[in-house]
């Protein structure tokens, strides 16, 4: 499936993809007094395993927005496509349908719901996964080695495939693994390939990498992917109001401060993966593994 596939009449592309992003927002007239907070880890996780239940993935809880001075509450929440009507996209699954009624009963103060397809998201789910493809050499070599060593917190947080420029026949995204925090330090990886000119070139592309905070040196996934990549791994620590989470912004909207950069370069995942992994005594001092469990 090419990037460029969104054609003219919305709907039809939303019948191609594997997955539909659904967006659940509601106004939280309360500020929170009276329930409990929907973004907290054991609220969401407890939304989260019954989301499971009904082949649902709760991808994210929001509640730090405000529409004209009333705090919002939104839900995203990724629906497989086996579970809509084909003939009639935008009709609420019934799966969706069960989750949203949860929602309504469990936080009841709240108003004004609302249940819509994030064509967007859905649009950046269809980019990350053609790109996750085409780089799984990469992504599942850096993973064997790395994922044991994050730390629990960090854990937490899934390795992000970010596309950040949609622009036919060019895409351009990266590839986060968020290792550990200790207080407000931090420490992630990012990989891809070295391509200097994805991000410094002239094309609409180009731009839209550079307004995310891509630099010419940054570790990028790009499609079309070159016949002979060298592959990149960039580690960064640093520390910085916001922590992991300023890091991951983007555009960056906060000031971070970084301690420590390493890199390694190969044309070989595979080596490329084990030299990072060798290495792990110099950028992370004090490695520790997540609970087996």
């Amino acid at each position: 499936m090419s990037p460029d596939m969104r054609p003219d009449r919305p709907d039809k592309w939303l019948t191609r993809v594997d997955t539909v992003v659904w967006r659940i927002t509601a106004d939280d007239p309360t500020g929170h007094r009276h329930i409990a907070h929907p973004a907290d880890d054991n609220e969401r996780d407890c939304i989260a395993q019954f989301a499971f239940t009904l082949g649902l993935l709760l991808q994210v809880v929001a509640d730090d927005d405000e529409v004209d001075d009333m705090p919002y509450v939104m839900w995203s929440v990724e629906v497989p496509s086996k579970l809509h009507n084909r003939a009639h996209i935008r009709a609420v699954p019934a799966a969706l349908g069960e989750f949203a009624a949860h929602l309504v009963e469990r936080y009841h103060p709240f108003a004004n719901w609302s249940v819509r397809i994030d064509e967007d998201q859905t649009s950046q789910l269809l980019y990350e996964q053609l790109i996750r493809d085409e780089y799984h050499d990469l992504i599942h070599a850096l993973e064997v080695a790395l994922l044991p060593l994050r730390t629990n917190e960090a854990a937490r947080v899934d390795a992000l495939v970010r596309v950040v420029a949609a622009d036919h026949p060019v895409m351009i995204g990266t590839y986060t693994l968020y290792v550990s925090r200790d207080g407000d330090r931090w420490l992630v990886v990012r990989a891809g390939i070295a391509d200097a000119t994805a991000v410094a070139g002239d094309d609409d592309a180009a731009r839209f990498a550079r307004r995310y905070g891509l630099r010419a040196d940054s570790p990028v996934l790009v499609l079309p992917r070159p016949t002979e990549p060298l592959f990149y791994v960039q580690i960064k620590r640093g520390t910085g109001l916001g922590g992991i989470n300023a890091l991951l912004e983007q555009p960056p909207t906060r000031q971070v401060d970084l301690l420590a950069e390493f890199r390694w370069v190969s044309h070989s995942t595979q080596q490329l993966a084990a030299a990072v992994l060798a290495a792990a005594p110099a950028w992370l001092p004090q490695a520790t593994t997540t609970d087996p469990d």
